[in-house]
């Protein structure tokens, strides 16, 4: 995420949307094979895993989108910041 910071991009912000929605999806159905619903065993880890994928679509998908709004909606108020700034600091100063 520090390289998020530095420089923004849309590349990156996606990216790191759909590492996040990676790792929301293993730590989740981790948990939930962990739970009363399916057998502590291999094949219940690979059954609850099999069951989550239409999910993470959605999941995937929804990030994606969400990141990339915020992300645009973020780079567009900075850049019509920039030059109402640069007017307001060019103004004479009154000291009475």
């Amino acid at each position: 995420m520090a390289a998020l910071r530095r420089r923004r991009t849309a590349l990156k912000v996606a990216g790191a949307a759909l590492a996040s929605s990676v790792v929301f999806f293993a730590i989740t159905n981790f948990g939930e094979w962990l739970g009363p619903l399916y057998p502590h065993t291999l094949a219940g880890l690979r059954a609850d895993f099999i069951a989550a994928v239409p999910f993470f679509r959605n999941t995937a998908l929804s990030d994606l989108v969400y990141a990339l709004a915020f992300f645009g909606i973020f780079e567009s108020a900075t850049h019509l910041a920039r030059p109402r700034a640069g007017r307001l600091s060019s103004a004479p100063h009154r000291t009475t």
